[in-house]
């Protein structure tokens, strides 16, 4: 129905006693959900509705399923919203109704997600915001969003280096293959004052005027997003 962009992100594995890989396919996984809500919301900023993304990791017979939302201040919220356990005997199958009642309420907000896109893609400017009215629609050609290309998504790096990252922060970044742990300690020696008229980190530019600038979204702000 939406052939365009990911709607819900899903990271499996197997049963693992090192719980460091399972840290870092959480934050791989985050990461892919962020990309999904970028997209998202530059297509569905201007409706009234909840624009978020849902995400689920898999370990073994864990799960556990969480939320992306997008803040005012230009930050990405991830928030779990609850775990679960497959069913490993016919004794526990009882106790597994309530989590499928929470998974079927997870396909259904994603579905109302996919409905609002569906719409958009197919007549842009016969949807009404406010009375979500989307009668007499023609197709339409879908407006423009974020390309993948731009997008730098962090992947799971391999089992037995799970302290590397294999994707840059953005595109000045030249070296594909980054510590988690430098990048963490050079961020923190960043000078504010530093540049004439701006100078970028953790994906803010600090503009000349003194403001700040979210590069995936666009969304500029007078206070330091940082303090």
């Amino acid at each position: 129905m939406c052939d365009f962009t990911t709607l819900a992100t899903v990271e499996c594995s197997k049963p693992n006693s090192d719980d460091e890989k399972n840290e870092r396919d959480s934050g791989k996984l985050c990461r892919e959900s962020k990309d999904s809500l970028d997209t998202i919301w530059d297509l569905l900023k201007d409706f009234e509705c909840d624009v978020k993304t849902w995400s689920l990791q898999i370990s073994d017979t864990v799960g556990v399923a969480s939320t992306t939302h997008y803040t005012q201040n230009g930050f990405y919220v991830v928030i779990p919203r609850f775990h679960f356990y497959f069913p490993t005997s016919f004794a526990s199958m009882a106790n597994f109704i309530d989590v499928l009642n929470n998974l079927l309420m997870i396909r259904n907000d994603i579905e109302k997600t996919a409905h609002y896109l569906h719409v958009l893609k197919s007549n842009q400017s016969s949807i009404n915001p406010i009375s979500q009215r989307f009668e007499d629609a023609t197709n339409m050609e879908s407006p423009p969003h974020p390309s993948s290309s731009n997008i730098n998504t962090y992947y799971t790096p391999p089992r037995n280096d799970a302290t590397r990252s294999n994707a840059p922060l953005f595109e000045e970044v030249s070296d594909p293959l980054i510590d988690i742990t430098d990048l963490a300690s050079d961020t923190s020696t960043l000078d504010s004052r530093e540049g004439e008229e701006e100078e970028e980190r953790d994906g803010f530019k600090k503009q000349s005027d003194g403001s700040w600038f979210q590069i995936a979204t666009g969304v500029r702000m007078t206070c330091n997003p940082f303090e």
